[in-house]
C-alpha cells in the first residue's frame, strides 16, 4: 500500500509540472487568471500578474487599447471600452487589442472562445483563427494542429480581426527547461519501477 501511495504521489508531482493546465480567463476560476487580469486599464505600464493555476508562472500586460481596460466576467475576457457594444469581448470595430508575455516559455494546445460567429476572425499570437477553424464550426473550441510555443518574455497579442469575440480559457503547458524534462522523465520512470517492486 505504501508503494502504491508513493507512486501516486510521484505521478501527481510529475503531472503538475509536465502536463497541460486549463487557464481560466473568465472569472469562473477559483481563483483564475481572469480574476487577476480584471480591471487592468489602458495606458498601463508593463504590469506582472501571477497565473494562479501554475505556481511560478506570471503574465505581463504590456498594452491595452485603444481605450478601456480588461474585463473578466462569467462569460469571457475582453476589453470594456468607452464606446463598445460588448464589455467582455474584443471588438474589431473598436480595434481592441491586448499584448502580453509570459515569464517562462509556454505551449498552447487549445483555445476556448465565446460568441465566435460565422465569418469572424481572431488573431491569437499571430495565428489568424476563423469560425470555420473551430471544432465542428460551432463549439467555440480551437485545437492547435501543432502546439503553439511562445518563448519566455516574447510579446504576443489578442485581437478580433473581424467581429466581436471573447476568450474564456486556454490549455497551456510550461515548456520545461532541460533539467525539468529530465526530472519529469525520472519521476515517471521511478514511479513505474517502484510499483513493480
Amino acid at each position: 500500500m505504501k508503494k502504491l501511495m508513493l507512486s501516486i504521489g510521484l505521478l501527481i508531482v510529475g503531472s503538475s509540472i509536465c502536463h497541460a493546465v486549463i487557464i481560466r480567463l473568465d472569472n469562473t476560476g477559483s481563483p483564475g487568471l481572469g480574476d487577476n487580469l480584471d480591471g487592468i486599464g489602458v495606458g498601463v505600464t508593463p504590469t506582472n500578474v501571477d497565473v494562479p493555476e501554475i505556481p511560478g508562472l506570471s503574465i505581463t500586460i504590456h498594452s491595452i487599447g485603444p481605450d478601456g481596460g480588461l474585463n473578466s466576467t462569467a462569460i469571457s475576457l475582453g476589453i470594456n471600452g468607452d464606446s463598445d457594444l460588448d464589455t467582455d469581448a474584443f471588438e474589431s470595430m473598436s480595434a481592441q487589442r491586448a499584448t502580453f508575455s509570459f515569464n517562462q516559455s509556454v505551449s498552447f494546445t487549445q483555445l476556448d472562445f465565446t460568441n465566435f460567429e460565422s465569418g469572424e476572425e481572431f488573431n491569437f499570437a499571430g495565428q489568424v483563427i476563423t469560425n470555420s477553424d473551430l471544432a465542428n464550426g460551432t463549439t467555440d473550441i480551437f485545437n492547435f494542429a501543432t502546439p503553439l510555443v511562445i518563448t519566455a518574455d516574447t510579446q504576443f497579442s489578442l485581437e478580433a480581426i473581424s467581429g466581436t469575440i471573447g476568450i474564456e480559457a486556454f490549455d497551456l503547458t510550461v515548456v520545461p527547461e532541460p533539467t525539468v524534462t529530465t526530472f519529469c522523465s525520472f519521476v515517471v520512470l521511478l514511479s513505474l519501477l517502484y510499483r513493480q517492486r
